[in-house]
């Protein structure tokens, strides 16, 4: 099943709690795997994908999730759903 974009945003103001995240669709914030001073992190909330511009990496919600907290892709599925409060 395929996130929503209500459902990508829940996930987002969860890991980037006290981050203005903002009504557009896609938002920039200060990424969490480098000390970053300026927002380098981008999100689209539409579709679910990231993109740090310094050089940390990019992906989905499920590549994010891991690599904020490691294990396997089930495991950050799981969290991801849990968070959205949706089924997995």
């Amino acid at each position: 099943m395929k996130p929503t974009a209500d459902q990508i945003r829940r996930h987002v103001e969860d890991r980037f709690r006290g981050q203005r995240i903002g009504s557009k669709p896609e938002v920039k914030l200060r990424c969490p795997f480098h000390d970053d001073r300026e927002p380098s992190l981008s999100w689209n909330l539409e579709k679910g994908v990231w993109k740090c511009h310094a050089g940390c990496g990019d992906g989905g919600l499920i590549d994010f999730e891991q690599k904020l907290n490691g294990g396997s892709r089930e495991e950050a599925r799981a969290r991801i759903a849990e968070i959205m409060h949706a089924d997995h």
